[in-house]
């Protein structure tokens, strides 16, 4: 996808690298991607790791883990071509 600007707003930097991943179209940089995306995942969970008022957005990272999850799953069924 190339190179994107970095974001001042550590609640934004996960969602970007997310969707970086998600609208990545070649195979080998999607797997390159999610990577990026997990460790902004992880990140992100690290700084709000106790906050009640985060319930949310750890929500929002959990769920957007688990369809990361399901597009690397997919694409062992993907058509080479």
């Amino acid at each position: 996808m190339g190179a994107r600007p970095v974001l001042a707003f550590p609640a934004l930097s996960w969602k970007q690298a997310y969707l970086d991943a998600i609208l990545e179209k070649d195979p080998q940089q999607i797997l390159v991607a999610a990577r990026r995306a997990e460790a902004e995942f992880a990140s992100r969970e690290h700084q709000l790791f106790g906050k009640p008022e985060a319930f949310d957005e750890l929500q929002d990272i959990s769920d957007a883990r688990y369809l990361l999850q399901a597009l690397i799953s997919s694409l062992a069924y993907r058509d080479p071509s």
